[in-house]
């Protein structure tokens, strides 16, 4: 049986938050999909064949290759896992092993496969028939979703915010720091590969987290929204005026005291 270079790997919580696991139609398909996991190699690729996955997955369970077919393409048809056949063998081929596998100790560098890839065309076409599938049944808009990313402005290579997100990170964090912030998002995105819904509030909460303090933003009371205040020739009038008006203030006080 070919290596499975499992050591150091964690399955990852957000796991049980996964819609598509929730949408399988029975327990026994949810649990052979997380008992696959561990058995896939590096590239999240394994055995298709029914008889050996149930070997590997249910060795002491009263389960049948029928049954375990069934599963399988339950599993398939929810965008988990792709099953496909390549010269009369089937495979299987897990799209987000980077997602519910956590690799340690650098295993997951070790980036090859016993089995051969799905054939380009059938899976690009199978995800993104299962996404749309899963996006109808959740309720996800994915034609709306793009045309919130057309009113983004890329920021660096990665980044994406609205000019207003944008003009709020200057006005809490001032410019420079704002410009550190994004930068900071940009190279990390560019080094892990990873995904964000939303990069403002991403930046928000890494700020946050760091510790870097908002700027405190004084904004005038809604009387003085057409106040300007006075140029240098206006401010000596009034202070000539101040002076003015105390002197003679004075002057009346003491003739008071003097009657």
């Amino acid at each position: 049986m070919p290596s499975r270079n499992l050591k150091g790997r964690l399955l990852r919580w957000q796991i049980s938050y996964d819609k598509r696991v929730s949408a399988l139609k029975t327990w026994h398909a949810k649990l052979l999909y997380t008992w696959i996991i561990p058995s896939l190699d590096n590239l999240g690729r394994m055995e298709g064949e029914p008889r050996i996955v149930r070997t590997m997955t249910f060795p002491y369970e009263r389960v049948t290759d029928r049954q375990i077919a069934d599963w399988l393409q339950d599993i398939h048809n929810k965008g988990l896992l792709f099953w496909y056949n390549i010269n009369g063998e089937k495979y299987l081929q897990c799209p987000t092993i980077e997602k519910n596998i956590f690799f340690r100790d650098g295993e997951g560098r070790n980036r090859n496969s016993d089995y051969p890839m799905p054939l380009e065309n059938e899976y690009k076409e199978w995800l993104a028939k299962t996404r749309q599938d899963v996006a109808r049944r959740v309720g996800v808009d994915l034609d709306l979703d793009k045309e919130k990313d057309k009113e983004k402005e890329r920021y660096s290579d990665f980044v994406l915010l609205t000019d207003k997100e944008y003009k709020t990170l200057c006005d809490l964090f001032g410019e420079s720091q704002a410009k550190a912030l994004i930068e900071k998002l940009n190279n990390y995105i560019g080094s892990k590969g990873k995904r964000y819904k939303s990069h403002y509030f991403t930046i928000l909460n890494w700020a946050g987290k760091d510790g870097i303090r908002r700027q405190v933003i004084a904004k005038k009371p809604e009387y003085l929204k057409n106040f300007k205040e006075p140029d240098a020739q206006e401010q000596k009038k009034v202070s000539d005026l101040v002076k003015s008006t105390i002197g003679k203030m004075g002057q009346k006080n003491r003739k008071e005291q003097e009657a």
